[in-house]
């Protein structure tokens, strides 16, 4: 059971960093695809052929070839037989007006691309191109600040609360970059067929003929968006184990008090108190160290008046044990406003009014013995005032 769950955390640990770290090379690939001739030409959205008359395409400046990448626009020329297209140049990545394609195919009226339906198709392009480019470049930055964060968050060896502070912040970053990415990725995909399906409705019977880049940039996005939801939710698994480990860590804030000098403690319920384990110490020594307002503890080592009066007195009798000692068996302590109510005296006297009164100095103290209204209580708990006591 402890190997399935070192190897659980080892995986929510280490999955999220990997997952990141593909998500954004897959992206990073089809953003530099096509940035220059020949680099990647197959990473592309949408491809163009120019089959009008030579005259027309040598009068209008036009190549016979274009591909739309996500960042640019490349043309070329077809060689003999019509077989791979040679790219001569490329625009600039990430140029919106490089990217207006309408502005090659002259809507002249009377000329050949004198058609609203398909420059309607042409103006889409630059949406098409410059929207989903620019999310995915911030899917990318993010998914790289999100390598950056979870590693940290692995790493760093820190409390649970600053673990779960860098879990959150990784968290975030690693949604923005879901976010970007998912919507390129649709605006592309949705876009990408819909200029495709008017450039061939109104182009084809003119000689433009527009055909899909393929599977190939579409399978990276896509992939590269699987993966960045794959690293949101192993994110949100270690929130909610650091969430659940925190929770059910004990609560030792009482062992850490400066002024209580004990030998031992055991936690208990919440409401409850810790059982306390200390040497005994004369009450005139005790009473020194009680302060008179009487809130708070005492600087007591043990058994001193401030436990008395601020730990509740145990519901149970004590039983006297062979060293001499007396030892509560199992006793319960509850709330000081409610067992105060308890212990009042029959004759309406209250019994921590009255050890109060005798360590504040409103009576006199003496040194080895509690003041006869405070010892008979006492003795009704089986407590000599004069006798060791120790708490297990």
């Amino acid at each position: 059971m402890s190997a399935i769950r070192t190897i659980r955390d080892n995986v929510l640990r280490f999955l999220p960093i990997a997952q990141s770290a593909i998500a954004f090379l897959l992206i990073l690939v089809a953003l530099i695809a096509g940035h220059k001739p020949d680099i990647m030409e197959n990473m592309r959205v949408i491809s163009f052929e120019i089959s009008t008359p030579g005259l027309t395409t040598r009068q209008l400046d036009l190549s016979q070839y274009y591909s739309l990448h996500l960042t640019d626009i490349c043309q070329g020329d077809y060689t003999e037989n019509y077989g791979e297209p040679t790219i001569t140049s490329c625009t600039k990545p990430f140029d919106a007006g490089a990217m207006d394609i309408s502005a090659l195919f002259p809507s002249s009226e009377g000329g050949p691309f004198d058609d609203e339906d398909l420059q309607d198709a042409f103006n889409l392009i630059p949406h098409v191109l410059a929207i989903p480019g620019y999310l995915l470049l911030i899917a990318c930055i993010f998914l790289g600040v999100s390598i950056f964060a979870t590693t940290t968050t692995t790493l760093l060896s820190s409390g649970d609360s600053i673990k779960r502070i860098l879990i959150i912040a990784s968290l975030a970053i690693a949604a923005v970059a879901w976010l970007m990415a998912t919507t390129g990725a649709f605006i592309l995909t949705i876009a990408a067929d819909e200029v495709l399906r008017k450039v061939n409705e109104n182009g084809n019977d003119i000689g433009i003929f527009a055909h899909s880049g393929g599977s190939a940039l579409l399978a990276l996005i896509w992939t590269a968006v699987v993966l960045a939801t794959g690293t949101l939710v192993m994110l949100i698994l270690c929130l909610r184990s650091s969430s659940a480990g925190s929770k059910s860590s004990p609560d030792t804030s009482h062992e850490k008090r400066p002024d209580m000098y004990i030998t031992s403690t055991s936690p208990i319920a919440d409401g409850g108190y810790p059982v306390i384990q200390g040497s005994y110490r004369p009450p005139s020594e005790r009473a020194s160290s009680f302060r008179s307002d009487g809130s708070g503890y005492g600087n007591v080592g043990g058994l001193g008046p401030a436990l008395l009066l601020h730990q509740p007195v145990p519901s149970r009798s004590l039983t006297s044990s062979s060293a001499g000692g007396y030892s509560p068996p199992q006793p319960h302590y509850g709330h000081q406003d409610s067992r105060r109510e308890e212990q009042e005296d029959d004759d309406g006297s209250d019994f921590y009014d009255d050890i109060e009164k005798h360590y504040s100095g409103e009576e006199s103290a003496t040194e080895e013995t509690f003041p006869s209204s405070i010892v008979g209580r006492l003795e009704e708990i089986n407590i000599s005032p004069t006798r060791p006591v120790s708490f297990n």
